[in-house]
């Protein structure tokens, strides 16, 4: 182990080459050594340095430290639109619905830091909640897939999910109605099985419970029966027996694979 002379003589001229801040740490480590008992007079110096960093946190967190108030408070054309602005300048545009954190904000109040970055985030959501509209404007979504969207344009992941949530409550946005649309464009074309279908519309997110109600309010009777003959003859298997064990594992309802083998008999 080395002595604290060794130490000190190793340690002096790197407080002479690195960048300022290191080279006063360096230094003040030196002084520690120079104390009769090295091991306490580091910890007290280590002690020392926690405190005045514990004060900075304090006196940056005093309410005299920093006063923000509300200058002005408007609402828009929307009454749950508002537009505040604040005394260092800042001007925020935001839904009350996105506030995370509810309070008192009225003119020439004094507001804390968490407030301010509850306007904040309330006013980043509103940002995201107009891109989103322009996505639904264009076509039908799911909620995974316009949170994916937002969260590629740059939105954060929090705003992105409160405003999904929301539209999901204004009914701007819903999965099941997704599904069914979703359905309609592909069971009188496509030559697939319900549970293909299923696995798609889960591959978007979609909730398993939604699908399935979907997929039973889209497949009529008549509907599966041609979905199904549709499938067949894509598949153009002849024996009986496996065609049957393959049409039910592929969510084909027993009465419309029996409909199908009867028919085909006659």
């Amino acid at each position: 182990m080395c002595t604290e002379a060794e130490t000190t003589a190793r340690l002096e001229p790197a407080a002479t080459v690195l960048p300022a801040p290191w080279s006063r740490l360096i230094r003040r480590i030196i002084q520690a050594l120079g104390a009769t008992d090295t091991l306490p007079a580091i910890r007290a110096w280590l002690s020392e340095r926690n405190s005045a960093v514990a004060a900075r946190a304090g006196a940056s967190s005093s309410p005299n430290a920093r006063k923000i108030r509300i200058i002005s408070i408007k609402s828009e054309s929307d009454e749950s639109l508002r537009r505040v602005e604040l005394s260092d300048g800042s001007i925020f545009s935001f839904k009350t619905c996105y506030l995370p954190l509810v309070f008192n904000a009225a003119e020439g109040v004094e507001i804390s830091e968490a407030e301010e970055e509850s306007l904040r985030f309330a006013s980043a959501c509103l940002r995201a909640e107009k891109a989103a509209l322009r996505l639904i404007a264009r076509a039908e979504q799911t909620c995974l897939g316009l949170t994916r969207k937002l969260e590629k344009r740059g939105h954060d992941t929090a705003c992105a999910r409160s405003v999904v949530s929301q539209l999901c409550e204004s009914a701007l946005l819903d999965d099941r109605r997704y599904a069914r649309l979703w359905l309609d464009a592909r069971l009188s074309r496509q030559r697939t099985s319900p549970r293909r279908l299923l696995i798609a519309l889960s591959s978007r997110g979609i909730d398993r419970d939604d699908t399935s109600s979907a997929l039973k309010e889209a497949l009529d009777d008549e509907a599966e029966f041609l979905l199904l003959k549709r499938y067949v003859e894509k598949l153009q298997h002849n024996d009986a027996r496996t065609l049957k064990y393959l049409l039910k594992s592929e969510g084909f309802s027993s009465f419309a694979v029996q409909r199908f083998f009867v028919e085909k008999t006659e």
